[in-house]
């Protein structure tokens, strides 16, 4: 199996190539069963895509892989893990070598966790500040945990800006760094030409009709429902508050700043009907499997 290190991404600039990999939601304690986090990201637009499976095993994984696969708007080239038996085993290569796939597969050194800087990052941002470290067991919690992603998924691609690094150089001791501009992976996507004029048109229209302040209130509800099915108390029907902190410093900035430019489908007069969940449809590649439904209010289990 080809190694790759954090230098290795550095001829790969058009979308596709991703770095995966498993967060344990076992709340420090390995025993037992417990749900895990496949989370992805893409290298040249950080375009991320995050699914919870049940168990650790090489098929459950692959066919999580296989869903965000279908979902990523642009096809997948590359895919560099861990050395984790579940990402390197026949069951992934085979699919990888797949007439149709040719998905280069390649996997980090040991021990070395900068050779995934990109997708560790994630794991911190997109996982572990927003889920945390608590326990998550059962069909239930991986019901609102899908839930979650749905809105983190729309939230981070389409409206979430970040820096990208451009170049750095070293200086004696110093190190200096040049980033581009902040960008969503939204406008990377668009701007790396990857699309087709209706694709990047489909985008922008679920962009448009998908409203952020709507997204934000998904995600507190969604982490008051891990925490009561975490803490193992379901006969209060409370859920417990979300400690204040940058989400709702986010939305109290978003009501003000939109206070004049209401968002597609929200109510402008005390008698319109008020803004319901964000419906999201999906057009073009980006879709939900069999595995995941879709839902006005994120992502459901098939039945």
């Amino acid at each position: 199996m080809p190694v790759r290190t954090f230098k290795g991404w550095d001829e790969h600039h058009e979308p596709g190539w991703l770095e995966i990999d498993l967060v344990a939601h076992c709340g420090g304690r390995m025993q037992g069963p417990f749900l895990w986090t496949l989370m992805a990201t893409d290298i040249a637009t950080g375009w991320s895509e995050s699914v919870p499976i049940l168990l650790r095993d090489g098929a459950v994984v692959l066919t999580a892989l296989q869903l965000i696969r279908r979902q990523l708007p642009f096809p997948l080239r590359g895919i560099d893990a861990d050395n984790d038996p579940v990402f390197m085993n026949s069951l992934m290569e085979a699919w990888c070598d797949r007439p149709g796939h040719q998905i280069v597969l390649t996997r980090s050194r040991a021990y070395q966790s900068n050779d995934q800087a990109w997708v560790e990052q994630k794991n911190g941002m997109l996982v572990r500040r927003v889920v945390g470290y608590q326990r998550l067991e059962g069909l239930d919690a991986a019901q609102v945990l899908g839930e979650l992603y749905g809105a983190m998924r729309l939230f981070t691609n389409l409206f979430q800006p970040s820096f990208k690094l451009k170049r750095s150089e070293r200086d004696g001791g110093r190190i200096k760094r040049q980033h581009h501009p902040p960008r969503t992976p939204l406008q990377r996507l668009i701007r790396s030409g990857a699309l087709s004029a209706e694709q990047a048109e489909a985008l922008q229209h679920l962009q448009r009709g998908t409203d952020p302040v709507v997204l934000r209130s998904t995600i507190p509800r969604c982490q008051g429902q891990l925490a009561v099915l975490a803490s193992g108390d379901h006969g209060t029907g409370e859920q417990p508050a979300p400690r204040p902190g940058i989400w709702q410093r986010r939305t109290d900035h978003w009501r003000c700043s939109w206070a004049g430019c209401r968002p597609c489908g929200t109510a402008t007069s005390p008698g319109a009907a008020s803004h319901g969940p964000a419906t999201v449809d999906a057009p073009g590649p980006i879709r939900l499997s069999r595995m995941w439904h879709g839902s006005s209010s994120g992502w459901q289990p098939s039945p």
